[in-house]
């Protein structure tokens, strides 16, 4: 019979789809080494929740957020880490009503097409079985929501709505012109929706801001927003404390606000915000040892070289080729005398990153003062040509320092040339070309 043609229809592609699903399922987790995710807490915040019914409860409001985001794509979010979506902590909580309304619509779809049940299990097929892997049921993943995931459950979507739409309209015309006529709008909302994402993706600006429209009391987002807002705008500072205001205990904004102060000369205020960032209780060892070595390279600059060595020698033992700790301490044993040390530490450096301009600088400075300028001269030439010099002002200023000890002024004001096009103000610079062509002038006959 046709219903029994059907029925095996049916049951060869929902087979079909299960296998395919398994099959990248089984794939996933041979590429992740046969272990689950690992993810900081912010990522997932529920995945470290100790409490079942929180679990639960924020579990299946994320899951009606997915479906919020299908039906409804009015607001949309680049990220939702961190505090993007709380927790639901209790029955009280009013977000359960959306996790619900979820589950009373998906189980009254199928009552309601219970004629045409077969074809409907394919699209909750699609829906469910290739939402999944992102759950959280089987494993936790390293995010709350995420927009990318819906990809191949908008199909399932897609086919459960076309479904529903066909078989309420089948023996009513005036309920057919209705939903068609809803369907249409629905379609030119939804096309209207997406040219408007697209001019939210034309950049990070934008994009950070269309984002906090939908997340507002998120901390993550605000911060992104700052990163997009030039170092010179004032709003740079006050988007990044407004991201503190939201979470005082956000290590990201600490350094954040240490890198912006230390970049307008407020030492003082790098030197707070880096002291306090590094005892957050929370904070990623990443972003502790960026705060650690601004704390390093204040005291440097205010001649307080114990205190540098001190922060070079507690960043290494937690990472210990850390580029930016063994250039701190190199710079030390330079200042101090230590020069077979400090020449050790940026030869180490320049194993470790091969693109540190920085390194090549000082080893040719330090070539310079030992007298060694055909030494000194071949670092830079070779500096020169790695990636890290293309911004790095005082690489090139010092190359020139050193042609013109070495009376090479022709080839000295082309150097200085390349370090006032990273910086046109760069004192240092101006003075060498001049110097430098006033050598030339003077040489003349």
């Amino acid at each position: 019979s046709n219903k029994s043609i059907g029925l095996i229809t049916f049951s060869k592609r929902f087979i079909f789809i299960i296998i395919f699903l398994t099959i990248l399922i089984f794939i996933r987790i041979q590429i992740m080494g046969g272990k689950p995710p690992q993810m900081p807490e912010v990522n997932n915040p529920v995945s470290y929740s100790n409490d079942t019914l929180t679990r639960v409860l924020t579990h299946n409001y994320i899951w009606s957020k997915n479906c919020e985001l299908l039906v409804y794509p009015e607001y949309l979010s680049c990220d939702y880490q961190y505090k993007g979506i709380p927790l639901v902590e209790s029955i009280e909580d009013k977000r359960n009503i959306n996790s619900l309304v979820m589950w009373i619509s998906l189980l009254i779809i199928p009552i309601i097409c219970r004629k045409i049940i077969s074809q409907v299990v394919i699209g909750y097929a699609l829906l469910i079985i290739t939402f999944l892997p992102a759950s959280n049921i089987f494993f936790y993943v390293g995010f709350v929501v995420a927009e990318r995931v819906l990809y191949l459950p908008s199909m399932g979507y897609c086919i459960i709505i076309c479904l529903l739409l066909t078989h309420l309209s089948r023996n009513n015309e005036q309920l057919r012109g209705a939903l068609s006529t809803f369907f249409i709008i629905y379609v030119a909302w939804n096309l209207r929706r997406t040219l408007r994402r697209n001019e939210d993706w034309e950049n990070g600006l934008k994009l950070f801001e269309s984002s906090l429209e939908a997340l507002p009391g998120n901390e993550y987002l605000y911060w992104g927003l700052a990163q997009n807002i030039p170092l010179e705008d004032k709003r740079r500072e006050s988007v990044l404390k407004k991201s503190l205001e939201i979470n005082p205990e956000f290590d990201k904004s600490f350094l954040s606000l240490a890198e912006l102060y230390l970049h307008q000369g407020r030492e003082d205020e790098a030197l707070e915000f880096a002291k306090t960032g590094v005892t957050l209780p929370r904070v990623m060892l990443q972003l502790w040892t960026k705060m650690m070595n601004i704390l390093g390279e204040i005291w440097f600059r205010r001649k307080e070289y114990q205190l540098v060595l001190n922060v070079c020698h507690h960043v290494l033992i937690r990472d210990h080729d850390n580029v930016q700790a063994l250039l701190n301490q190199a710079n030390v044993y330079l200042m101090i005398g230590k020069k077979k040390e400090s020449v050790e530490q940026f030869e180490k450096i320049l194993k470790l990153d091969p693109n540190h301009s920085g390194a090549y600088n000082n080893l040719g400075v330090y070539y310079q003062e030992e007298g060694q300028l055909q030494k000194a001269l071949d670092l830079y030439k070779k500096g020169s040509k790695v990636s890290g010099a293309e911004t790095d002002k005082a690489f090139w200023n010092s190359y020139g320092a050193l042609l013109c000890k070495m009376e090479k002024y022709k080839n000295a004001i082309k150097v200085y040339d390349k370090a006032l096009s990273l910086d046109p103000n760069y004192e240092e610079a101006k003075y060498g070309k001049k110097y430098a062509l006033n050598r030339i002038s003077k040489s003349k006959p």
